[in-house]
């Protein structure tokens, strides 16, 4: 992981040092100046497009016309209900993007000091606590509250 305001040094970097052949960025879809090959979008379908508005006045980086340049776009936080109406907008600015709808599902707990996975049902009848340090809490504390096991009886 690199951490540069000029992501173009940085990634000649990773490419000259350690021989990388591919490049993952955060917000990269902005980098005009770099090569893309494939731009990938998150759309959270609980805000899609936030308040409407640019930093540092709302949440969005880019206005929603920059979709056109992705190539896949895909819409996070589904829940099984339609997203037609999020689909129809996003087509609006892109007609060719392949849309996946992403639900998020916890697999496996992972033991971070012996590596090793342990099924869910570890979590049974244990009192469980949490940190979130994104930008949405709520979605994540919703999701753990939804997916834990439920106690027996």
């Amino acid at each position: 992981m690199l951490v540069d305001k000029d992501r173009v040094k940085s990634g000649k970097f990773a490419i000259d040092k350690w021989k990388a052949d591919t490049i993952l960025l955060d917000d990269g879809l902005q980098y005009l100046h770099l090569k893309h090959r494939l731009d990938i979008v998150l759309i959270d379908r609980q805000a899609p497009f936030g308040n409407e508005f640019l930093l540092p006045r709302g949440t969005l980086r880019e206005p929603p016309r920059n979709l056109r340049r992705a190539s896949y776009i895909f819409i996070t936080k589904s829940t099984g209900e339609s997203n037609d109406a999020l689909v129809e907008r996003i087509r609006r600015y892109n007609r060719t993007a392949e849309i996946i709808e992403c639900a998020h599902k916890p697999l496996y707990l992972q033991d971070i000091f012996a590596g090793e996975q342990l099924p869910l049902v570890r979590l049974r009848d244990t009192y469980i606590g949490s940190m979130c340090g994104i930008a949405a809490p709520d979605s994540f504390e919703d999701g753990l509250r939804n997916w834990a096991p439920r106690r027996a009886g």
